[in-house]
């Protein structure tokens, strides 16, 4: 499951106020997702035609036989209702997307475009014509023109056939009887055998995140050219790069003891101080791992600040423009809507744990009490449910002083430290009583 914490945090940092009232989003009906899906069928026959025409037998029954895989994986998450097919979100990513087009004919029409409940600001091409945006992408960026940034740089993979080019290395790569020999002689030797086994995996994750590297920073360029052809503000091409970066380190603030205190100390069940022991992690060796791998060399994605130097490198014009600070209506109410889909959309991710982090930081916070208090109770009578079915460690993490903040760590200990009658009295309270005790 994809690691959402750090950036659903962050929008903690910046709420506004929306209504206490807000409803979920709507799941569009079973009827409407098969047809739906099979729409996309179609729609993924007539891509698999459009493969290029100097593939050979081998190479395009591969690509094809990928495809055909992305395919099942989206077509599932159509089934599985991963998507949001609200007309105020799909809309507005298609009026973006004809501007883009508006002075780049060479784009197809036909791109197709999933907005996922996924919190984190993201987009990803998957190679057969389909780019998914994460639904934090709206909350996260700040107007129209950044939302069109991350679509142009999704488009630039295409245009440069980033995804076939990657399938046609592994496949010729397989083939390779240079790589068949490498492998048997591997296995054939008797000492150091995990040794070697690691370094000719180092040397291929390496070799990976080289190329995955190069292909980001063409798509930056290429992006660039296909945004800065539209009438879109140029500089916020880099501004989008910049917020990516800033809500991907930025560290919300933490718990507070008395947060605890204050939500937990019911009429029915007094909060206990035991609830807050854990672990001492202060003589944990952090680094112990360190000389095995070089974390830069891993990454897919370069740093940002070298994807946005060779930017301005190569178009000198973004050496001259200035930061703005311009805001979009259009985007703004959908900011809105999106701050508010979080939690149903933790919910739907199963990601229980996180969901009672959140609910607790807000309510820490003052914002929006009610309701917050009520998904707090949806979600303690989700952690009681797998606490009861030992399957809690599916919904709630267990701790990792390397990947997470002490306020994380004390909150993953509070949770465990609970016992199953203790979590169905906060399940019970927080679902009959919706008002803050704070």
């Amino acid at each position: 499951m994809k690691r959402l914490l750090f950036p659903v945090l962050i929008s903690l940092l910046f709420t506004n106020a929306f209504s206490i009232s807000y409803v979920p989003l709507d799941s569009t009906t079973t009827v409407r997702r098969k047809q739906i899906s099979k729409d996309f069928e179609e729609f993924q026959k007539k891509v698999s035609k459009e493969l290029p025409s100097d593939l050979n037998w081998g190479q395009r029954s591969e690509v094809n036989r990928k495809f055909k895989l992305i395919s099942k994986t989206i077509d599932a998450g159509i089934q599985e209702d991963r998507f949001i097919y609200d007309t105020r979100f799909t809309n507005y990513v298609d009026s973006l997307f004809a501007l883009l087009r508006k002075n780049n004919p060479d784009i197809p029409s036909d791109i197709k475009f999933f907005i996922t409940k996924d919190i984190p600001i993201n987009a990803y091409y998957y190679g057969n014509k389909v780019i998914e945006i994460n639904l934090g992408s709206f909350y996260f960026l700040q107007n129209d023109d950044q939302i069109a940034a991350i679509i142009a740089h999704e488009i630039a993979h295409y245009v440069s056939k980033h995804s076939v080019k990657d399938i046609l290395y592994y496949y010729n790569l397989n083939k390779s009887s240079e790589l068949k020999d490498e492998v048997y002689n591997l296995q054939s030797n008797r000492e150091n055998k995990s040794e070697l086994a690691y370094t000719k995996l180092k040397a291929i994750l390496y070799s990976n995140g080289r190329r995955n590297k190069k292909k980001e920073m063409e798509a930056d360029s290429l992006g660039y050219e296909i945004f800065r052809r539209s009438n879109f503000n140029k500089y916020e091409f880099v501004n989008n790069l910049q917020l990516f970066d800033l809500y991907n380190k930025i560290k919300p603030i933490g718990l507070q003891t008395e947060t605890y205190k204050s939500l937990f100390n019911l009429p029915t069940q007094s909060f206990k101080a035991a609830w807050l022991n854990q672990e001492d992690f202060s003589t944990y060796d952090y680094s112990k791992f360190s000389d095995r791998y070089n974390e830069d060399s891993l990454s897919t994605h370069p740093v940002i600040e070298a994807r946005i130097a060779r930017l301005k490198s190569i178009f000198s014009e973004l050496n001259e423009l200035k930061p703005t600070l311009q805001t979009s209506p259009r985007l703004d109410s959908l900011s809105h809507i999106a701050h508010y889909e979080q939690l149903p959309s933790l919910m739907y991710n199963e990601q229980y744990g996180i969901g009672v982090y959140v609910c607790m930081l807000n309510l820490q916070m003052k914002t929006d009490d009610q309701f917050y208090c009520q998904w707090l109770g949806k979600f303690f009578e989700k952690i009681y449910q797998a606490r009861k079915n030992y399957t809690l460690n599916r919904y709630l993490e267990r701790i990792d002083p390397r990947n997470q903040s002490p306020s994380y760590m004390q909150f993953i200990s509070f949770m465990w430290n609970l016992k199953l009658n203790e979590i169905k009295q906060l399940s019970d309270y927080y679902n009959k009583n919706k008002e803050s005790k704070i």
